[in-house]
């Protein structure tokens, strides 16, 4: 599971200020402005621009005037994790185009991505944090709906989360292959229509960061399926059967998505800011990072 900060780090000391980097940090202040409310969000979002400027740009575009309200305090703290950078620069590159128009993050996001985005080593947890922290920038910063969303990383595993994006990664590929989905409600005809399947014994391995191709010993296999067994009961995939699954000489793994499993899978991406329907057709020709893990899928059978 991702972390949680044990004091939400929000101890006050009183550091040794450095007098090259008091203008920086006093113009990065002003400008990661907090929107209305109480409680400290992020007690070293300044102390992270500091420590690299280009993550300062990040935060400034990204969070907008969602700071201001704490000022001074955001002076102190330690020394930024490179979890945290991560995050604010992949969710820059997210943003993109979009950058350029006034926007801000709400609050109550802000401080649930960004806390876990502190603890984060894994690399599609930052992509998902990343994604999410992207979506959620809007003009007054009032939508606070990816809330769930980033609350839902934080339930998971890294090992769930690798899971999700291989399987639903997958997805993608087959309905690229099947062509756009029409009609008022194509999620739900994704969930009726289609059946993924992928590679059982490499699925396995990459969950647990192994060689693809190398035989997956008791744990491997135990650490997979208790992945699989938790993306079901989060209702992130449906089809599955532990039993079914416990033989790794199985050719293939098979499942259907949600459409609670897709939703999480296009805010991980950046996407979840649009319409499902203009989400499903952004996935044609979507360029996903090299970073993450990756199994060719087929189609299953329809039901």
């Amino acid at each position: 599971m991702v972390g949680r900060q044990a004091n939400s780090g929000m101890i006050l000391r009183q550091p040794r200020r450095r007098q090259q980097s008091s203008s920086l940090v006093t113009r990065v202040a002003r400008d990661l402005r907090i929107g209305p409310g109480k409680g400290a969000i992020v007690a070293d979002l300044v102390t992270a621009a500091v420590a690299l400027g280009t993550a300062s740009q990040a935060a400034s575009r990204l969070l907008g005037p969602t700071l201001d309200h704490y000022g001074e305090r955001l002076l102190q703290g330690a020394k930024a994790s490179p979890g945290f950078i991560k995050v604010l620069l992949k969710a820059e590159s997210k943003v993109g185009s979009r950058l350029g128009l006034p926007g801000t993050v709400a609050p109550r996001v802000a401080r649930e991505v960004l806390e876990q985005a502190w603890w984060t080593d894994d690399e599609v947890c930052a992509e998902y944090l990343a994604g999410v922290l992207a979506c959620a920038r809007t003009e007054d910063g009032k939508d606070d709906r990816a809330l769930p969303f980033a609350a839902m990383i934080g339930r998971l595993s890294s090992f769930e989360l690798r899971t999700h994006y291989i399987l639903y990664r997958a997805t993608a590929d087959v309905l690229s292959e099947r062509g756009p989905y029409f009609g008022v409600s194509p999620i739900a005809q994704m969930e009726r229509d289609v059946a993924c399947l992928v590679p059982y014994r490499p699925l396995l391995n990459l969950v647990s960061q192994r060689d693809v191709d190398a035989e997956p010993d008791l744990q491997t296999v135990d650490a997979g399926i208790r992945s699989l067994d938790e993306l079901s009961r989060e209702n992130l995939i449906q089809g599955h059967d532990s039993l079914d699954q416990s033989d790794p000489s199985l050719p293939s793994y098979s499942f259907r998505p949600t459409r609670r499993g897709f939703e999480l899978f296009l805010w991980g991406l950046g996407l979840g800011h649009l319409t499902l329907t203009e989400a499903v057709e952004a996935l044609n020709g979507f360029i996903y990072s090299n970073d993450l893990p990756y199994l060719p899928a087929s189609a299953g059978p329809r039901t």
